[in-house]
């Protein structure tokens, strides 16, 4: 350890003791959180249990809701007068800055319009910034972000020194990390593909370069798409949905997929390779249910909290017969034919059990994490994205 510039002491076997945290250290966001939660928690706003980066406040019949990134925030209640008492008790503890209505949250547009009572999340400006940084500005429009003839594989990676040398050109890394930032804000999309790219990050192809500039090409025919929450067009309520698809022809390890709609849009999504080789259909979907009634308990839980308790089982639909009946299977059922899947994937039975999950068959044609599973050609993919609630703002 050296002391920092221009605050020695001129013996330089000596170090300096950090009394505060600094920008820079890897203990200082976490102290921060620290220090924010501790006087939050003097004014009673206190963060939930099933998400830490969400504070709340019950007063009298009037709730107050915060949401904290680092050092951003946005606030939200059912009383103003609440609101402008407890940002006027913050802003005598810290230093802030009001902005207002909110219209920008990471990187995200936040339009709202009052009238039709609809809220819409959208990173137009980010697409736009994409575009101009790998020169695509001018590109013609795909209509979807994967061309379902071509099957993305390894055997489509470099193979000898010069073709590696050759992709060391092209800033695979630098799309594929660009792409994943609009996927987790508002593009459920794009899930599937750029899950189907990554996997291929250590030693990219030109037919992966390729297939990540033809996304680039999808985005630029649907800049404008935002998910828009409390559409009046929309059904309301939640609803959940779980499938399985999409083998590689690498490791023959199925896909998942899941999304959560609530008030029209999707408010979460996964798209994610399976980590056991199924044997069957059957298997690949009981596993999709598996791991999406993992976010069931954990929304039950955070609805819970910001709301009120749920007491009724939230339900999950699929578009397979066989799981559904495994999942509600007692134990010993199936017996012959399940006996070798791991037992922590039984986990879906005991909470349908417990009356927390239900699993309700969906026609296939009305499976909307079908998109999250595999591509698709145009005629299926254009219902699936307004069935995610994407709507051109």
């Amino acid at each position: 350890m050296e002391q920092a510039p221009h605050y020695t002491n001129g013996n330089p076997k000596d170090v300096i003791q950090l009394r505060r945290t600094i920008y820079g250290l890897k203990q200082s966001s976490r102290k921060w959180y620290e220090k924010l939660t501790k006087e939050l928690r003097k004014l009673d706003i206190h963060p939930l249990h099933s998400d830490h980066a969400v504070y709340r406040l019950i007063k009298d019949k009037d709730i107050l809701l915060m949401a904290i990134h680092v050092d951003d925030s946005t606030i939200t209640g059912s009383s103003p007068s609440l609101i402008n008492d407890i940002q006027e008790e913050i802003g005598r503890i810290f230093k802030i800055t009001l902005l207002g209505p909110i219209s920008w949250l990471l990187g995200m547009e936040v339009t709202r319009d009052r009238e039709s009572r609809t809220l819409t999340l959208s990173q137009k400006t980010y697409i736009d910034s994409l575009l101009q940084k790998f020169n695509m500005e001018k590109c013609k429009p795909a209509s979807t972000p994967l061309d379902p003839s071509i099957q993305l594989s390894r055997d489509q990676c470099p193979t000898t020194p010069e073709e590696t040398a050759e992709m060391k050109k092209f800033p695979y890394r630098e799309l594929i990390g660009g792409l994943i930032w609009l996927t987790t804000g508002s593009r459920p999309d794009l899930a599937f593909a750029v899950g189907s790219l990554s996997r291929f990050l250590d030693n990219p192809g030109m037919t992966h370069w390729k297939a990540g500039k033809r996304v680039l090409q999808y985005l630029k025919g649907s800049r404008d798409y935002g998910l828009t929450y409390n559409d009046p067009n929309s059904t309301s309520g939640l609803q959940i949905y779980a499938d399985a698809d999409g083998m590689s022809l690498d490791n023959r390890k199925a896909v998942s997929g899941y999304t959560f709609i609530l008030n029209g849009a999707a408010i979460s999504w996964s798209s994610k390779q399976q980590e056991i080789v199924s044997l069957s259909t059957t298997e690949a979907e009981y596993i999709a249910l598996t791991y999406t009634a993992k976010e069931a308990i954990w929304f039950r839980n955070f609805l819970s909290e910001l709301i009120s308790p749920i007491a009724f089982p939230l339900n999950i639909y699929n578009d397979n017969q066989s799981a559904i009946s495994l999942a509600h299977a007692e134990l010993g059922q199936f017996h012959a034919r399940t006996k070798h899947i791991d037992i922590r994937y039984h986990f879906i039975r005991e909470k349908i059990k417990d009356g927390m999950i239900e699993v309700t068959y969906c026609p296939t044609n009305e499976m909307t994490a079908d998109i999250l599973t595999k591509p698709l050609s145009s005629h299926k993919f254009k219902p699936l994205i307004r069935a995610l609630g994407l709507i051109s703002a």
